[in-house]
């Protein structure tokens, strides 16, 4: 049986009450309590639901401790499931990089998401291009920053390249799929590299604000 000790590190890792982890792991409350602080064995049962709920939340605890995993695969859902995904990226791109945006539009962008984006471009070493529809003139970068796609290839679903990682929107814009995944990257950055360079590059710009 793992120390308790590591679970309850595992929980201010993670900022979670008793109230929480019960909620997420469907052992009751008074349980848990019993077992992380009156000492109380719990059953085999109570200890796997537990320790699944924490995986899901990718934590491992074993005999040495806990362990924040590199998790692959994320989906993101809700209605700000967009604005996390945004989050990622800043977090992902702390240290410089390039931000690419397949199939995107400035135009339909909410403030929060715009905030985000300019949030991301404030970084030190970070550029953003992106491929737009054709004839798309609500641009907030730069002229250079864009490249058309035309209409009939033109996908709503936006797609975003950055580090080691592709962010996938499912469902008719309701969640997306973040994959970490160097390889699957790279086809992405290459797909988006062959559409730029096929691309015609705007000549103007309508847009009321800029990033």
């Amino acid at each position: 049986m793992v120390n308790k000790q590591h679970i309850k590190a595992a929980l201010t890792y993670l900022e979670w009450s008793y109230k929480k982890l019960s909620e997420v792991s469907g052992v009751s409350e008074s349980t848990i309590k019993d077992f992380l602080s009156n000492g109380v064995t719990p059953r085999v049962d109570t200890y796997s639901k537990i320790n699944t709920a924490l995986l899901k939340n990718n934590i491992q605890v074993n005999q040495d401790g806990y362990k924040v995993l590199d998790k692959q695969i994320v989906t993101l859902e809700g209605d700000d499931w967009y604005l996390k995904a945004l989050d990622d990226v800043f977090v992902t791109l702390s240290n410089g990089g390039e931000f690419l945006c397949m199939y995107s539009d400035d135009a339909v962008s909410p403030p929060p998401v715009n905030d985000s984006i300019r949030k991301i471009r404030s970084l030190p070493d970070v550029s953003m291009r992106q491929l737009v529809r054709e004839g798309d003139t609500y641009l907030m970068g730069d002229l250079s920053e864009y490249r058309y796609v035309p209409s009939e290839f033109f996908d709503n679903n936006v797609i975003l390249i950055y580090g080691q990682k592709v962010l996938l929107c499912l469902a008719d814009g309701t969640e997306g799929l973040i994959i970490k995944a160097p390889a699957l990257a790279d086809i992405f950055r290459k797909d988006f590299e062959y559409k730029w360079k096929m691309g015609e590059k705007p000549e103007v710009s309508h847009a009321k604000e800029k990033y």
